[in-house]
């Protein structure tokens, strides 16, 4: 009864690994499950975490079971303004040399998360990979190229400011 997967925009949920038991033919005592959750506002994170724990703890109370749960924040999420100085530069620096500039919202986590966290400022490129985290996650050799070329852009950019 757990909403999983991308459960609402820029909201994600999901069960990573369930372990447990020690013999095919012997009812586990215990088992453990791993995954996250991810969202953009600590506030919609920590309904999102609740909802997950209110479905474990029901379905294990309807089997006569319980449940502990260990929850860790690895990161916060971060936004920045469309009309803020970096992303108008890095979007003019992907449009001088022929790219789409788009701003989108993403539900990742990158070390920008992480950096964000310690007072940076960082912004996370897209890169054109696609399928991420699947079996078929790829980025085609294009994509890599024209992410080099968008850096230098955005260096080029910084440099002569």
């Amino acid at each position: 009864s757990m909403e999983l997967g991308r459960v609402a925009p820029n909201v994600s949920a999901n069960v990573g690994t369930i372990s447990g038991g020690n013999a095919d033919n012997i009812i586990p005592a215990e088992c453990r499950v791993t995954g996250e959750c991810r969202a953009l506002t600590r506030e919609i994170l920590d309904r999102t975490r609740s909802s997950l724990e209110e479905a474990m703890q029901d379905a294990a109370r309807a089997g006569g079971g319980k449940v502990t749960t260990d929850w860790k924040l690895e990161y916060e999420g971060f936004r920045f303004d469309e009309e803020d100085e970096m992303v108008k530069l890095v979007c003019s620096a992907a449009t001088a040399i022929g790219l789409e500039a788009r701003v989108e919202i993403s539900g990742g986590g990158t070390d920008a998360n992480i950096l964000s966290s310690k007072g940076a400022r960082p912004l996370a490129l897209g890169t054109g990979m696609t399928d991420f985290h699947a079996t078929t996650e790829h980025i085609a050799v294009r994509d890599l190229v024209d992410t080099a070329r968008h850096i230098l852009a955005i260096c080029s950019a910084i440099a002569s400011r």
